[in-house]
């Protein structure tokens, strides 16, 4: 299992931590390769199908919402890749 810490995003009284968790191990493609090439074919098929209603340039978490939000992180799930989500006080 490879773990990656993907960002850190201050908000005004709180600090949300990403980090991926990849576990499929073996699959012939690098850890690296799958935890950043996986969302972006995602959401090209999202794109695709019109499901990103967002048009230009848009930050991911404005584009990926609502039901692509969940539709993204299932198909993540189902290709082993697990995205954490931790919410800290300022300071920590």
């Amino acid at each position: 299992m490879e773990e990656y810490d993907v960002g850190i995003i201050t908000l005004r009284d709180r600090r949300r931590g990403y980090k991926t968790i990849e576990t499929a191990i073996g699959s012939g493609l690098s850890a690296m390769a799958r935890v950043t090439g996986s969302p972006a074919a995602i959401a090209a098929r999202l794109l695709e199908k019109g499901e990103i209603r967002k048009k230009g340039i848009v930050a991911p978490k404005e584009a990926l919402k609502d039901k692509a939000y969940e539709v993204l992180m299932k198909e993540l799930k189902e290709r082993e890749i697990t995205v954490v989500e931790r919410i800290l006080p300022i300071g920590s």
